[in-house]
């Protein structure tokens, strides 16, 4: 046992229970791995590994009034609450374990252990398979602290049966090593090469919750470090392929507006980004499309028009993927479909082009002009000053534009009903009508909160509109 960490009243209390009840009990994992970092453990939640069983864990919790759910006792793990002024605390406890993964299979086969050093060996880093007794000593078998000290990502084991066994902690290992600046192991990074493939095998729920930490860092800085080294290790092709393009060996050149090629350009809008993960996966994406719509003019200057519109639909395709929520989904497609509105910003617009706007966005307007923002910062320095004054000024009309201003009357959808002719659409087409005639009060080809016989009399002189519908 090395030099320890500090141990807490709460921990101290969970300490005693096992230890009168006769178990082996530890902190373990990446509470251990964050104290000697003196990070804060996201949440603070508390890892625990013992000798005890998920029912007398379970009852000793139960001993000490904490609340407690079991869904994890297949796996060993007994889970409880602990609440104080308000706050609360997660603990997970879990048996001596000595898993082991079959071969193509995508869940470990859980094997309850006997030891301590067998539970830390089965661990995918060194960092993580760590543990603390009660005084807060260190158990360490496998140099963990060593490699905190050395700024290294190491597996306990052989890497290419740590990767082998759990190919998701490829991604683990990249996450790690962005979040801390850490270097990977040469034997680890052989073993990630040699075997990305098998990522395959795992599903894409645990794909996405690795990818989702990675981009939901602190740090928009840790975020673009995670993706880039996603790049470097040869795993973006497995998991984001559609960005391979964007990524090539030799970089994408783009316009004069740009100083950066285009995989360098987003890494930047990523880390300029807010801690908001719609906001980050569409800073990811919102380039995507320019591969496939890239165009050089006669003096051989690159542009990519309609790229936003090539990119909302990759966009769709990695969400679809990966099992985005269908809000999410919605979400970062809309916002990479138009995110070069705020691009496009004249003091020529007027109100009508500014409600269309914010129409369009809808309740993403603040996320799309985040956005812009971190596109513009990524900008080159001649042009990125007056972008952000345009963008400033664009906020600010937002503001003061006034959304209460109601562009159709509230007699028009009962008139219209009655209207012959157009009374006999159903509900799903009559909405369809009222979304278009706001469409077109909205860019200015009609006028707004007029009568309803104004509408009715256009839509009778356009009778192409109704047929579309």
């Amino acid at each position: 046992m090395t030099e320890g960490i500090r141990v807490y009243p709460l921990e101290r209390k969970l300490f005693s229970a096992f230890e009168k009840a006769g178990f082996e009990i530890y902190l373990v994992g990446g509470v251990v791995r964050d104290r000697i970092l003196s990070r804060k453990s996201r949440q603070d939640d508390l890892d625990f590994t013992t000798s005890a069983r998920p029912p007398d864990t379970k009852r000793i919790l139960e001993n000490l009034g904490l609340r407690t759910w079991d869904v994890g006792a297949g796996f060993g793990t007994i889970s409880a609450m602990h609440t104080k002024a308000g706050v609360h605390r997660k603990i997970e406890i879990t048996t001596f374990r000595a898993e082991v993964y079959r071969k193509r299979s995508r869940k470990p086969e859980v094997i309850f252990g006997s030891s301590l050093e067998e539970d830390l060996r089965r661990r995918d880093f060194t960092i993580n398979a760590m543990a603390a007794d009660a005084t807060g000593a260190l158990v360490d078998p496998f140099g963990g602290r060593a490699d905190i000290s050395a700024g290294i990502i190491r597996t306990p084991m052989d890497p290419v049966v740590t990767m082998r066994e759990d190919p998701l902690r490829m991604l683990r290992a990249v996450r790690f090593a962005a979040r801390y600046g850490f270097a990977l192991d040469s034997g680890l990074l052989a073993a990630m090469e040699a075997h990305a493939g098998e990522l395959d095998f795992v599903s894409r729920e645990r794909w996405l919750m690795e990818l989702d930490e990675m981009l939901d860092s602190e740090s928009g800085r840790v975020a673009a470090a995670s993706v880039d080294l996603l790049r470097t290790t040869g795993l973006l092709k497995i998991v984001l392929p559609e960005l391979v393009p964007l990524a090539g060996e030799q970089g994408m050149p783009q316009g004069p507006w740009h100083h950066l090629d285009a995989w360098r350009h987003t890494l930047t809008v990523l880390e300029a980004t807010g801690r908001n993960l719609d906001l980050r996966w569409a800073a990811l994406l919102h380039d995507a499309g320019k591969p496939s719509t890239r165009f050089a003019d006669l003096w051989g200057t690159p542009h990519f028009h309609g790229h936003e519109n090539a990119g909302g639909e990759i966009a769709l395709a990695v969400a679809e993927r990966l099992k985005f929520s269908k809000k999410r989904r919605e979400a970062v497609a809309k916002l990479v479909r138009l995110h070069m509105k705020p691009a496009l910003y004249q003091k020529s617009w007027t109100e009508s082009a500014l409600r269309r706007l914010k129409r369009d966005a809808g309740p993403g307007l603040d996320l799309l002009l985040a956005l812009a923002r971190a596109d513009a910062a990524a900008l080159a320095p001649e042009h990125r000053e007056e972008r952000l004054r345009d963008l400033d000024e664009l906020e600010r009309r937002l503001g003061e534009c006034r959304a209460d201003v109601r562009l159709l009357p509230k007699s028009l959808a009962p008139a219209l009903e009655k209207a012959g002719g157009i009374g006999d659409l159903d509900g799903p087409k009559m909405g369809r009508l009222l979304a278009r005639l706001e469409e077109l009060v909205a860019d200015g080809e009609l006028e707004p909160g007029r009568k309803p016989a104004y509408y009715i009399d256009w839509l009778e002189r356009n009778p192409g509109e109704i047929a579309r519908l």
